[in-house]
């Protein structure tokens, strides 16, 4: 695999059948899907994505700009389709992992074999949450703990949050600032994944993603937001099977729950 800061390998396997990149969730590094790397089928390749301003690109600027982002993913995952390969992103994750999609379609560029969607309502249907990221700090900060991603012990460390909150703010820029823009279905299949007790996404938006693909699935497990942590066990399954199905078929399979 060609190296690029914006790509880590958590599990380097030169010799694997598929590619999973993974796309964290706003305020999240690399490092979030780590423990993936046990969880799921040895013969996957598991690599993280790195946005700026995270982790090892820490003192790198955040980006605010969506188009930026997609440019340096584009070129850093671009140059790394020489085998099969699965797309998954949760939340901020799962949008950006949508939009690469699209843009490798409009490019003409090998498709993964799978988009699949975590914790995000479909990109095209209206947003219930108002937008937050140019709150005063106090304000904002209520808006994060609302989301439970952040231990209390972290948003009431006054000089960690000065050090953290420009990368909070740039990544909930990205959601606001966000206008989806129409266009025919991916002809990749989606797979969509939600949580239960999740107060920001609902079962319509979930499956509204069928609305963007010939090919859809979806399955829900018991959680909030960050069910991808709490329930973490039943999800890597979940994904494993999704995996092993495009691996051994073509196109993913995953009942419906």
């Amino acid at each position: 695999m060609k190296s690029s800061p914006w790509l880590v390998p958590t599990r380097p396997n030169p010799s694997a059948a598929l590619r999973l990149f993974c796309f964290p969730y706003a305020g999240g590094g690399a490092s979030v899907y780590a423990p993936w790397s046990k969880a799921l089928p040895a013969t996957v390749e598991v690599v993280s994505v790195q946005l700026p301003g995270r982790e090892g690109r820490f003192h790198e600027p955040p980006l605010t700009n969506l188009p930026e982002v997609m440019d340096g993913v584009a070129r850093a995952i671009g140059d790394n389709l020489d085998k099969p390969y699965m797309l998954f992103g949760h939340s901020l994750g799962a949008l950006i992992a949508f939009e690469l999609a699209r843009r490798f379609v409009a490019h003409a560029r090998p498709l993964p074999v799978a988009l699949v969607v975590s914790g995000k309502r479909a990109p095209h249907t209206p947003s219930r949450r108002r937008p937050f990221a140019r709150l005063p700090d106090a304000e904002f900060i209520r808006e994060i703990a609302a989301y439970k991603g952040t231990p209390a012990s972290i948003l009431e460390n006054a000089e960690l949050m000065e050090l953290i909150l420009p990368r909070l703010r740039a990544d909930a820029t990205l959601f606001d600032d966000y206008q989806y823009r129409s266009s025919g279905p991916l002809p990749c299949p989606i797979v969509a994944f939600g949580g239960t007790e999740d107060a920001h996404i609902n079962h319509t938006e979930l499956l509204a993603w069928g609305e963007l693909t010939d090919t859809f699935s979806y399955r829900t497990f018991e959680g909030d937001h960050f069910f991808i942590h709490s329930n973490h066990d039943e999800v890597s399954r979940a994904l494993s099977e999704v995996i092993d199905s495009a691996v051994s078929v073509g196109k993913p399979a995953l009942r419906c729950a």
